[in-house]
């Protein structure tokens, strides 16, 4: 593998341009939040990285965010095609639904912090596979977590800074069961006195913690950007040991979630929400953020009005599908908004690369509720096999949006295959030039085996063959004696 990762070129961690990716198949069940981590970044999806990783470098982005990964799986094979396609830096994410569920399940308002506790041992493994002898160069920009407080229950809340969210209601105990994880492990990593006092993983701490916000959520009633804007600015306020400014490089941000409707009358107001949020961190400079921004590969069916068809949707006079244009507007207005507020943001993101076909109309995280089952936010009439074209979407804003069409690539299956084809088709993506380049041909499909793997099949294989074996034995003695 070329040794492209070098320190220098990956020596500066914020700010970033990037894919949350996750190589989903057709049929892979959404994660409870209260489970344990997939092995999706394994081996098995070899193919799909040496096709992804080039394409996404292509498109201008130097960082992938993950999904939660297994402790145990080896991530050898992605490192390395990541460092052959020239992509540097991660945004790793520790499971932190897990251990709220805990706290549900056991009514507890803070979390066990023993050393023997399930929250202390996975943060640790967490954070060891993070090692700088398991990343290699592959810089370490930032970690999240996989949580997010729900905004639409919050936000009402948020009309001055003198006082926390009401540990009477249910919103405002969720709120302190988040804060006060988020405090802990924090805390682990940059304990008060640092540095004089010792790091449990001291390798992580000069890496920011992203704080997932899902803006989406919020209702847009009168003066919710008011609100959203009060609210940031309080919860830096009420939560000080994890916000607390260690210095410009290493302080927490938030990562601020959207989901982008398209062909409505009224369209979302995204630059006018980040241009307020920004006007924000311009008075607080301490606080800055990330910004993440989804929107689906989806178009009204000219057959059926009231349903929507997944196909290529290419704009009148260009080489782009609506959805990428949603996006790259997205960018063109984060970037000026950007440059007006001297850098009041850190790094925009792609939520998704790849179509997750039980994703329903979640956003990217789970978020903070005050039971299990309000956060598992299941569509009813959903499904693993099949996309959800009039069944499982959220409302924002004006417009509706549809999650499992959010991939720059689309899945499909095959007789005992999995596929996966790139939507996006014009490369540099992040940046003024349009139209620079076309995805090559020979990479707009790549297929690997459904589980299970060749492995089992070869157990399997050897049992039929074994059991054939025996009838036939059995047969040629039966006739031998007669």
């Amino acid at each position: 593998v070329a040794d492209v990762c070098t320190a220098e070129v990956s020596g500066i961690g914020l700010p970033v341009l990037g894919v949350q990716y996750v190589p989903h198949i057709v049929g892979e069940p959404y994660p409870h939040p209260g489970s344990k981590p997939d092995n999706i970044y394994g081996p098995e999806s070899r193919q799909f990285y040496a096709r992804d990783f080039p394409l996404i470098r292509q498109l201008g982005a130097d960082t992938l965010r993950f999904r939660p990964w297994d402790f145990t799986s080896d991530r050898q094979d992605l490192f390395d095609q990541m460092q052959a396609a020239g992509i540097c830096k991660i945004i790793p994410t520790f499971q932190l639904a897990k251990h709220y569920v805990d706290m549900l399940e056991q009514d507890l308002q803070q979390p066990d912090t023993d050393e023997n506790s399930a929250l202390h041992k996975e943060f640790s493994h967490f954070t060891a596979t993070l090692l700088p002898a398991k990343v290699g160069y592959r810089k370490v920009a930032a970690w999240s977590v996989d949580l997010s407080l729900d905004l639409s229950d919050l936000l009402p809340s948020a009309t001055d800074c003198s006082s926390r969210p009401d540990m009477a209601s249910g919103s405002g105990q969720s709120f302190n069961r988040y804060m006060s994880l988020l405090s802990v492990i924090t805390k682990w990593i940059r304990p008060p006195g640092y540095p004089q006092v010792a790091s449990a993983a001291p390798w992580m701490a000069d890496v920011p913690l992203l704080v997932p916000l899902d803006v989406s959520r919020v209702k847009q009633e009168a003066d919710w950007q008011v609100s959203l804007k009060m609210f940031v600015r309080c919860v830096q306020i009420w939560e000080p040991s994890v916000f607390a400014q260690i210095d410009k490089g290493s302080s927490t941000r938030l990562l601020l979630s959207f989901a982008l409707p398209y062909e409505v009358a009224n369209p979302y107001p995204f630059q006018q929400v980040i241009s307020t949020l920004a006007n924000e961190f311009r008075r607080e400079p301490s606080m800055k953020a990330v910004v993440m921004v989804g929107s689906q590969a989806l178009r009204p069916d000219p057959d059926n009005a009231a349903s929507l068809i997944d196909i290529d949707n290419v704009a009148d006079n260009s080489t782009e599908s609506q959805q990428q244009l949603t996006l790259r507007d997205a960018y063109k207005a984060y970037t000026e908004i950007n440059g007006q507020h001297q850098d009041a943001f850190d790094g925009f993101l792609l939520d998704e690369w790849q179509d997750d076909w039980n994703r329903g109309a979640r956003g990217p995280f789970f978020l903070a509720r005050s039971n299990v089952d309000e956060m598992l936010d299941d569509c009813l009439k959903g499904g693993r096999y099949s996309h959800d074209t009039t069944r499982c979407a959220r409302k924002v804003g004006n417009g509706w949006v549809y999650p499992e069409y959010f991939g720059q690539a689309r899945i499909s299956s095959q007789f005992m295959r999995h596929c996966s084809t790139p939507r996006t088709r014009v490369f540099p993506w992040f940046s003024d030039t349009e139209g620079a380049g076309l995805v090559p041909e020979e990479a707009q499909m790549v297929c690997r085996r459904m589980l299970p793997s060749w492995n089992w099949e070869a157990i399997a294989g050897a049992i039929f063959a074994l059991v054939l074996f025996v009838q036939i034995s059995q047969n040629i003695v039966k006739n031998c004696s007669e």
